[in-house]
């Protein structure tokens, strides 16, 4: 992704028009964060807009000594993911903090 200038535009350009139908910025919060062996790693971020939040996933790789992204998603579709997360809350009985 790092010298990927056209990848780079188009994102700047989709944040721009999420932002445009989102709202306002109002902030962000880390929601997971997980290291696969010592090469890799995923965080996931809630990004707060007035209207609607954003999903962002970041994928990083380790090849010798230095952190990359290699990979970057974002989406507002989170709401399937929410309605995974209650079903199995409710089927093993746990409450939903």
């Amino acid at each position: 992704m790092g010298d990927n200038k056209d990848g780079t535009e188009k994102v700047k350009f989709q944040l721009r028009e999420y932002a445009n139908l989102m709202g306002g910025y109002i902030g962000f919060e880390k929601l997971y964060e997980k290291s696969v062996g010592d090469s890799l790693k995923v965080s996931v971020y809630l990004v707060k807009y007035d209207r609607q939040p954003l999903r962002f996933i970041f994928k990083y790789y380790k090849g010798r000594d230095k952190w990359m992204l290699f990979n970057l998603k974002f989406d507002e579709n989170i709401d399937d993911e929410l309605e995974e997360i209650m079903k199995y809350e409710y089927l093993v009985g746990n409450e939903i903090q």
